[in-house]
This record gives structure tokens, C-alpha cells and sequence, in this order.
């Protein structure tokens, strides 16, 4: 059994060299490869809509950054569910005071998809109809100034169907699951890349011929998730979604417990839902981690004490945390040179614990995988979603639904 569990963990620290070390380069030679020019040569006209829902941590900054974008020509839509809702009065404040062309309009109630989608939707018909590029924001993400012309710029190439960033959490109080939550969310830049499995939808655009050709405003109306089924009709149109990595984006995390779990639950959920493709490949990712390191661990532990102890396999675990840490520093290198520097202190304050996390992470992508397997109704900003099919959603309301 030690030497099987051995081989097996030796077979695994190669997997994860090239896991680690391959995409660390080739992310670093992106970032610096032709660094800037794309960027300034093709800035058509974009809509920026971003969908707001209460007064979180940080919105009325997010907002500023997204009205101060080095963008020649550009206007943005914000939309909430209600003007009862906190962020409505919040920003129709700041957008007050902005010469940048914005509207601000009520979205109303969602029915038959999720809220977000819905109010994307009413944000569309909102945009003026000469805009080339839709772009899509959350209102908790903070971006970098160059971060619209960035996420643009690939769109020159007309096999580029969609362009997205990706969020980066950042621990407000430094509390141990947030910083679990940060190491988690890190794990998921694996699948971004030149041809990405998926767009994030707090940080994505795409031209708007696609996006009326593949009739995205349609599959929206009776969507749970808009990145994930945007991701699925750009994939299946030929197009590929390109990861920018300059458009990282910010969003502060101050989470406990139970909100983690549900959170992460609800990402892989709705991932087994519209993208399984990908969700096949977290299981196989994390399921291979879970045994041969936990296994392994388990082996060591029970026959340390053994003649027959193969000194070899604490050698290999020590080395499988070793690289899985290695992984995660190089996404705290990039996300120290991505992020505006701002938030690099607080980067640098939870790095120790942030790179110590990943044999927990995978745990909790466990729990994910199965907890996906064993319901169908995922929780998402108090509203309750009943998933029927991809394309079949019955919405809950609480009672007395908070702002």
C-alpha cells in the first residue's frame, strides 16, 4: 500500500510542476507581450452595465472607478432591482457629480431567471445602440483605471468571441475564512486562459453583434447565471473567451463559515448546471489531490511507525504542499502586480496564511462538488431559485426581503 501511494504521489508532483510552473510563465509573458498596445490602438464605443444590489463595502469607490476609466468613448448603465434598494440613492449620488454619461434605472422584479440576469436584461435596452462592445461589471468589484481599454483590446481579433477578467477577494479583517475564501477563488484562474473554459461576469465583454447573434438577452430570460450561459453560447459558437490579467478586479470579503460554504457551494452548482464540461474537471482535480495527499497523509500516519515505511512518501507529501503553495503565491504575484496597489498591503499581510490554505481548499471544493450533486435550489442575495432545468427557474421570494 506505501509504495502504490508512493508512485501515486510521485506521478502527482510531476502533474503539479507542470500545473504550476507552465502556466506561471505563460501568464507572465501575456502580461508583458506587447504590453499596452492593443490598447490604445482599439477603443470602439462600449456600454458599461453594472448591476447593484445594496450598500456593500467599498461601492461608492467602485463606482468613482468605473465612471474614471482611461476610455476615449464610453457610457455605463447601473441597474437595480428597486429604488427601495440601498445602492440606488447611493449611486444615482455619485453618477450626479460625474460629467461621464450614466443612467441609472430600476430593473424590477425577476420571475422566471435569476435577479442579476434579469436586470442585465432591462440594462441592454437601456444602452445606446451605437455602442460596439457591451461590457459587464459588479458594483463590489474595484477596478484599475486601464482596466475597460484592457478588456477590450482582445476583442480586435474576431475569433476573440468574449474577453473577461476575474475577481480577487480581499480580507477586510483578516479572519481565517476569508482568507480561505480568497485561497479558494485563487484556484479557479487554473481554467483562464487564451482559450478560457469560462467569463466571469463581474469582468467580461463581448461585441454586441455576438452577443444579439447568439441571442444572449434570450437565454438570459430563463437563466439562473449570465457568465456562466454566455460562457456556454460564446463556446459553442466556435469563439473563444480570452483571460485578461491585467482585469483583475477587487472585492472585499469579510465572510463567515456558513456564508463561505454557501457561496462556494452555489459557484460549483451552478457550474454543474451550465458548464459541466468544467465541473468534470474540478472533481477529477480535487478528487486526485484528496487521495493522494489525504490518502497518503493517512498511509504515513498509520505505518510511520512501521518496518516496512517508506521514508520516500513524507518526502513526496512535503513536496505536494510545497508546489501547491508555489501555485498559489504565483496568483498573489499576479494579483500585487494586476490590482491597483491599494490593496497590496492587505495582500501582503495574509500571504503566509493564503499560501498554507490549498490542502484545506481542496476540502472544501469536496463539499462543493458533493453538496452540487444533492440539491437543486441555490440561495443567492436572499432569493431562493428552485433550478427545474438550465433553462427552467422558479423564484422564491422571503417575505420581508432586506435592502
Amino acid at each position: 500500500m506505501n509504495s502504490l501511494i508512493t508512485a501515486f504521489a510521485t506521478a502527482f508532483v510531476i502533474l503539479q510542476f507542470v500545473r504550476i510552473v507552465v502556466p506561471a510563465l505563460l501568464t507572465s509573458y501575456r502580461i508583458t507581450r506587447n504590453r499596452g498596445q492593443d490598447r490604445e490602438h482599439f477603443q470602439p464605443k462600449a456600454a458599461v452595465i453594472v448591476p447593484c444590489k445594496g450598500s456593500e463595502p467599498g461601492l461608492e469607490d467602485n463606482i468613482r472607478a468605473f465612471l474614471n476609466q482611461e476610455y476615449l468613448d464610453y457610457s455605463l448603465v447601473f441597474v437595480t432591482e428597486s429604488s427601495n434598494d440601498a445602492a440606488y440613492a447611493i449611486t444615482e449620488r455619485i453618477i450626479s457629480q460625474s460629467s461621464r454619461p450614466a443612467r441609472l434605472i430600476v430593473g424590477g422584479l425577476a420571475k422566471e431567471c435569476g435577479q442579476k440576469a434579469h436586470n442585465l436584461c432591462a440594462a441592454v435596452h437601456a444602452v445606446e445602440q451605437d455602442a460596439d462592445i457591451l461590457v459587464f461589471a459588479d458594483s463590489d468589484a474595484h477596478p484599475r483605471s486601464s482596466w475597460l481599454a484592457d478588456l477590450c483590446a482582445p476583442l480586435l481579433d474576431p475569433a476573440v468571441g468574449a474577453t473577461t477578467g476575474y475577481r480577487w477577494h480581499i480580507p477586510i479583517a483578516s479572519n481565517f475564512w476569508s482568507v480561505l475564501l480568497a485561497s479558494w477563488n485563487a484556484q479557479g484562474l487554473v481554467m483562464l486562459h487564451e482559450r478560457s473554459l469560462f467569463a466571469w461576469g463581474g469582468s467580461m465583454a463581448v461585441r454586441t453583434e455576438d452577443f444579439r447573434r447568439l441571442g444572449i438577452e434570450r437565454i438570459w430570460q430563463t437563466s439562473l447565471s449570465d457568465d456562466l450561459s454566455l460562457s456556454k453560447a460564446i463556446r459553442g459558437s466556435g469563439l473563444r473567451i480570452t483571460f485578461v490579467p491585467q482585469c483583475l478586479v477587487a472585492t472585499h470579503a469579510d465572510l463567515d463559515m456558513r456564508q463561505v460554504l454557501e457561496f462556494t457551494t452555489r459557484q460549483i452548482s451552478m457550474t454543474r448546471l451550465y458548464l459541466r464540461d468544467m465541473w468534470w474537471q474540478v472533481v477529477a482535480a480535487h478528487s486526485l489531490y484528496t487521495g493522494v495527499f489525504w490518502g497518503g497523509l493517512a498511509v504515513a500516519v498509520s505505518e510511520m511507525t512501521s518496518a516496512t515505511f517508506d521514508g520516500r512518501l513524507i518526502i513526496l507529501l512535503a513536496a505536494i504542499m510545497a508546489l501547491s503553495a508555489c501555485h498559489l503565491w504565483s496568483r498573489l504575484t499576479l494579483a500585487t502586480y494586476c490590482l491597483p496597489e491599494v490593496y497590496s498591503a492587505s495582500l501582503i499581510r495574509t500571504r503566509l496564511a493564503f499560501v498554507s490554505t490549498a490542502p484545506l481548499v481542496t476540502l472544501v471544493y469536496l463539499y462543493n462538488i458533493v453538496a452540487s450533486c444533492m440539491t437543486r435550489r441555490i440561495t443567492w442575495r436572499g432569493i431562493v431559485y428552485d433550478v427545474v432545468s438550465p433553462n427552467e427557474i422558479r423564484v422564491t421570494r422571503p417575505s420581508n426581503p432586506a435592502e
